[in-house]
């Protein structure tokens, strides 16, 4: 288990963290995935658009 710090955590910015080869543990926002899916969302939208 990772040591989770106490601290606010909003829907956009929760924090996921694993243990690497090298034995130490990362911390990674999920911020960056989430864009990516909403940009991904966004772009097949309007490309369905154009097809159409």
């Amino acid at each position: 288990m990772c040591p989770i710090k106490r601290q606010p955590v909003t829907q956009f910015q929760k924090t996921s963290c694993f243990i690497d080869r090298g034995g130490k543990i990362t911390y990674q926002k999920r911020l960056l995935s989430r864009l990516r899916v909403s940009f991904d969302i966004e772009y097949f939208t309007s490309a369905r658009e154009l097809l159409s």
